[in-house]
């Protein structure tokens, strides 16, 4: 059981990563590490983590919904390769070098802060999807790799998903942030049942990870949709490259 100083700690952490992450992502890069730091087993620490976004992540769709609609994709198809991402890494466990899988995360979030650097009126507003050959197939394959690597790994997921969203279908920072959350939310839903059927999730600290993690979350959400897409973007490059800072100097 975890104890109360511990439990405390974590949630703030949660309260403080939800704040950015509903609009941006990456939230997970935070949280996680101090899990593990403040003694939490690993295992504990993803199943838990795993439930904790599955509430947030559900509100912060509901927020995005209510005032943002999704106009640029078909919602229903991102979802049903995004399941079977999820279900394909909830049922089998894939070996990859750790420090394979940092250089893979650094060279998308490089990529990522520099298109918003360079671009920086991309995602301001929407634009013109990308029309292509096999564009639904390529859709398909973005998102159910996208879920099947939220489960083994997650790292910065819902980041992919934003400049994804911006520079393929040609949403808007809003949009983008709404599709992600409501991709997060569900992501986490079939991982969440898995867990708590092996008895991997400390209650506890669950419990008080989604309290906090739905107050971050709703002044987040708050956030994003009165300030806009230029809060939003700028916000985006920050993180970013907080998050290559982390990732190379903090691994």
């Amino acid at each position: 059981m975890t104890d109360l100083y511990t439990i405390t700690v974590i949630s703030v952490i949660y309260f403080i990563s939800c704040i950015y992450a509903s609009s941006v992502g990456s939230g997970s890069l935070l949280v996680l590490p101090a899990m593990l730091f403040m003694g939490v087993p690993a295992t504990i620490t993803v199943a838990t983590n795993r439930m904790a976004r599955l509430f947030s992540s559900s509100y912060a769709s509901k927020r995005f919904l209510d005032k943002i609609k999704i106009t640029q994709v078909n919602l229903k198809e991102i979802l049903i390769a995004t399941a079977v991402g999820t279900i394909a890494g909830a049922m089998f466990v894939i070996s990859i070098s750790e420090a394979l899988l940092k250089t893979i995360v650094i060279a998308f979030v490089v990529f990522a802060g520099l298109f918003v650097l360079l671009f920086n009126k991309k995602g301001l507003k929407e634009s013109k999807p990308i029309k292509i050959k096999g564009r639904r197939l390529i859709d398909f394959i973005f998102y159910s790799t996208n879920g099947f690597y939220r489960v083994i790994a997650g790292t910065a997921a819902g980041t992919f998903v934003r400049i994804y969203s911006i520079v393929v279908d040609g949403t808007d920072f809003l949009q983008a942030s709404t599709i992600a959350s409501v991709l997060s939310a569900f992501a986490a839903l079939i991982p969440t049942i898995i867990f708590i059927y092996y008895g991997l999730i400390d209650y506890p600290l669950a419990i008080s990870m989604v309290v906090f993690g739905i107050i971050g979350t709703h002044l987040g959400t708050k956030l994003a949709i009165e300030k806009g897409n230029v809060f939003i973007q700028k916000l985006f490059v920050i993180i970013s490259f907080a998050l290559i800072g982390k990732l190379l100097f903090f691994p």
